[in-house]
This record gives C-alpha cells, structure tokens and sequence, in this order.
C-alpha cells in the first residue's frame, strides 16, 4: 500500500538523520578536544583553576581513549597543562590556608594523592608556624632589651 511505502521511505530518512546526528556529536566531541589546550591556558590566565580542572576532567578521559595519530600533540600539550594546574593549585593552598578546602578536592579532582597533598600542607603549616615563633622570640628579645636599658 501506498502508506507503508511511504513510511518505508521516511523509516531510511530516519536512519540516515539519526547517521549525521551520531556524526555531528563526534565531531563536536573532537572540536572539544582540539580545543582542550587552549581552554585551559584561558583558564589559568584568568587563575580559575576549579575552570581548568572542569575541562581537564571533562575531556581527558576521551583524549587518553584516542590519544594516537592526531590527538597525540594534544595530549602532550593537556599533561603539561595538568602540571602547571596541579602546581598552582598547591600553590595556592600553601599560600593560603583558607584555600585548601578548595584546593584539595580540585587536586584529588585531577589525581594526586590525598595523603602527599594532606603531609605537603603540614609542612607548610609547621613551617609558617617555626617562622612565626622565631618572630615572636626576635620581638620578645628586643623588647627585653629596650626594657633593661
């Protein structure tokens, strides 16, 4: 019947829509990729690290499935853009302690450890703690100079 013909001929042009759509979403998919390194020195240039770690995890689980032929550059280029992220991240919550609620999930985001990311803040910690105790003892001392004069 003439219905079914029809419907035979829209069921192929279903089929052939739903073939571009699948095209169209990989070739998105690959604009993104292409697009990661540049995102995410945008990112940094701007320090919106949390930014940078979005797109970092967004895409590089695709980038690391097809990191052969052409995205090998791109993958390069995303690993060295992970190491200044993860460096500037540390950074920044060695510098500032209210950081590090902040800091620490967007760095566990991107793979470090917790337990090297946990003893690194310590560290850093005690060390700001020694250098304000030394400060206080040279204040300490002075004024007691100034006192017995």
């Amino acid at each position: 019947s003439r219905s079914e013909a029809v419907n035979a001929n829209l069921q192929e042009r279903r089929r052939k829509i739903d073939e571009l759509q699948g095209v169209r979403s990989l070739l998105q998919k690959l604009r993104v990729v292409f697009e990661l390194p540049s995102r995410l020195e945008a990112a940094l240039a701007c320090d919106a690290l949390d930014v940078a770690v979005d797109y970092y995890v967004d895409v590089y689980p695709t980038l690391e499935r097809y990191s052969q032929g052409a995205f090998r550059g791109v993958k390069e280029a995303t690993l060295g853009f992970r190491e200044r992220i993860i460096t500037a991240l540390k950074e920044r919550m060695l510098q500032d302690r209210h950081a590090a609620g902040e800091c620490i999930p967007l760095l566990r985001q991107m793979g470090e450890p917790v337990e090297a990311m946990q003893g690194e803040f310590l560290d850093s910690r005690q060390a700001r703690m020694d250098d304000l105790t030394a400060s206080a003892r040279l204040v300490a001392d002075a004024g007691g100079e100034g006192a017995a004069e």
